[in-house]
């Protein structure tokens, strides 16, 4: 995480549940926040319009059924937080929506014929027209209904949670940029608690595409670039202006300008990633007649390739930077790393995407004669997934510390047992897990609560782990439904892929799925790193690094799940959570 506002920060109406509105804004689209708990990929209405392409792609190639029935499983599942019988809008509005599609799932395993594809196709296809427009009011319709300065607290964080993340997933499927709802959520903490709601509707404005005028210094673009943007020189200024339209002011200068880069590609024409454009560009909204300055690189666009997070490097920064690794353990997963890189820097994100995923493609090891997607999920999805519980309790010790620091507090917080205990460390995250489990702590002297109370979105993150993390079936539980969830994921994922081989198209979510499929490689990256330069004795010459890393992965994954089961009512604490494995990784846990 990044951004805190202090408590002398806030507009002295906000209130609890306010604060806690703004802050989890913020944190879903907060780039530095651990991935657990950014923004969700789906929500009822995406997966609605999923559900109607695959449909439709399905009458034609039939190849595509297994991905149909995988997407309507995840519709349905009642566990995973974004499927449609979860939205808080279809839920409450479009209560039938369940009794449609379950019945096409209840056919005693058998594939979906021709007829149960063309019902899903007409089903979603009038749940579409009737939810699209709608969707968003229906949102704020809820939103507007929570009493904001209302101290019965719990059951508002969770329906404000739920509405908070079906609405960011929808902007951003919608067109809107990272940035902009960052920047925008950021300022709402000087806005009164009164008119929140309200503020925040005019954020959106989603059916409103707006018009700009762009400024940019008079860089060497070259003459082809300024053809494509049709770009006009202002002598006076030194500067060229354009023209361009979108959802808000980023999104609109940024396909603009990565448009501009696809035809100069098209004709075969050098690209410069460097260029200048992407950095202090001034833009004039005709809405309001103000001149605002945008900087891609500053803010981290993840789109842009000078901007792109480098997950693996800060992955592996916690331990040793890259270039200090041996070549020779380097040299096992050559392919795989040079994909990877190669992928963070071409100028498209159709391209970016392809590459990373032939890196993840190219790093699988224990393969079999089945299709690469499959072998791809059993490894991704049960590795990953090892790590979500020290990414959940690691992102609420970050989130400590930054308030901590930030508001003065008088008590630094930390397991008893080892003061200096390293949160990236196995051992250490043990303690750590150890710690924020342990409910004797309720009233004692070493509390945190009562510090956390400033910090409702801490406050809740801690409640959330440590009231309800008991024992170790709790611990099997999350990880059992991460793998789940990142198996739906991977799925979603290899679609993209696939549309783009095939016919060129990203999707309109494409440049967000681009995010969590970087996060993903550069994970697998980093931990069979750190597993190669550890390895202790000699390979045998035919062995494959592949095989032995991911060996070793799900190995390792498959003990932790059996030791959670076995002693599924043993306590939360520091033995038996070393015992179980799940910390053995911690690369995986950030």
């Amino acid at each position: 995480m990044k951004f805190l506002a202090r408590t002398n920060e806030w507009e002295q109406s906000h209130t609890i549940l306010s604060k806690y509105l703004v802050t989890r804004l913020y944190q879903l689209v907060d780039i530095y926040e651990v991935i657990s708990y950014r923004y969700p990929i789906t929500n009822g209405i995406i997966l609605l319009e999923e559900l109607y392409d695959t449909a439709t792609a399905c009458l034609k190639r039939p190849k595509t059924k297994d991905r149909l029935k995988s997407l309507l499983e995840e519709c349905i599942d009642g566990n995973i937080q974004t499927s449609i019988i979860n939205d808080p809008v279809v839920e409450k509005y479009f209560r039938n929506i369940k009794n449609d599609l379950q019945p096409l799932l209840s056919k005693d395993n058998k594939d979906l014929d021709e007829t149960d594809i063309k019902r899903l196709q007409s089903i979603s296809l009038t749940y579409i027209a009737t939810l699209n427009k709608k969707y968003v009011e229906f949102i704020f319709s809820e939103l507007k209904a929570i009493d904001l300065s209302s101290q019965d607290l719990d059951p508002k964080f969770k329906k404000i949670d739920r509405l908070l993340k079906a609405l960011v997933a929808f902007a951003l499927h919608d067109g809107h940029s990272i940035i902009h709802l960052k920047i925008s959520f950021k300022g709402l903490i000087k806005d009164s608690a009164d008119t929140l709601i309200e503020q925040l509707y005019r954020i959106f404005s989603f059916a409103q595409i707006r018009n700009y005028q762009f400024f940019i210094n008079n860089t060497n673009l070259g003459s082809e670039l300024h053809t494509q943007l049709n770009t006009k020189s202002d002598n006076t200024s030194g500067t060229y202006s354009f023209d361009a339209s979108g959802k808000d002011a980023f999104s609109a200068f940024r396909n603009k300008v990565t448009t501009a880069y696809r035809k100069l590609g098209v004709k075969n024409t050098g690209i410069n990633i460097n260029d200048e454009i992407w950095e202090n560009v001034n833009f004039l909204n005709e809405s309001t007649n103000q001149l605002s300055q945008l900087n891609f690189i500053e803010d981290r666009d993840p789109i842009i390739p000078l901007a792109r997070i480098n997950t693996l490097e800060e992955s592996l920064v916690k331990y040793q930077k890259l270039q200090n690794f041996e070549d020779e353990v380097l040299g096992k997963i050559e392919e795989s790393l040079y994909l990877y890189h190669l992928a963070l820097s071409v100028p498209t994100i159709e391209n970016s995407y392809v590459l990373l995923w032939t890196s993840l493609e190219s790093l699988m090891g224990l393969r079999t004669n089945e299709a690469d997607i499959k072998t791809i999920k059993k490894n991704v999805s049960s590795i990953l997934a090892l790590g979500a519980i020290g990414r959940r309790v690691n992102a609420t010790i970050q989130r400590m510390r930054t308030t901590a620091n930030a508001n003065k507090w008088a008590k630094i917080y930390s397991p008893q047992n080892d003061r200096s205990a390293n949160e990236f460390d196995a051992i250490g995250l043990c303690h750590w897990i150890s710690w924020i489990t342990d409910q004797n702590l309720k009233n004692s002297p070493n509390d945190p609560f009562k510090d956390m109370q400033s910090e409702p979105l801490l406050c809740k993150q801690y409640r959330d782990i440590n009231e309800n993390w008991k024992k170790l079936k709790d611990l099997h539980t999350v990880i059992t439904l991460s793998e789940q969830n990142l198996n739906y994921q991977l799925d979603r994922l290899y679609q993209t892929r696939n549309r783009i081989v095939h016919s060129g198209r990203f999707g309109r979510a494409g440049n967000y799925l681009w995010i969590h499929l970087e996060w993903y490689v550069a994970k697998l990256l980093a931990v069979s790193i750190l597993i190669l330069d550890n390895f202790s004795f000699d390979l045998d010459l035919d062995a494959n690094p592949r095989d032995i890393v991911f060996g070793c992965l799900r190995g390792q994954h498959q003990s932790s799940i059996d030791y959670l089961k076995r002693h599924e009512d043993k306590i939360i604490n520091f033995d038996n959570v070393l015992a179980s494995g799940i910390t053995r990784f911690p690369v995986l846990c950030f």
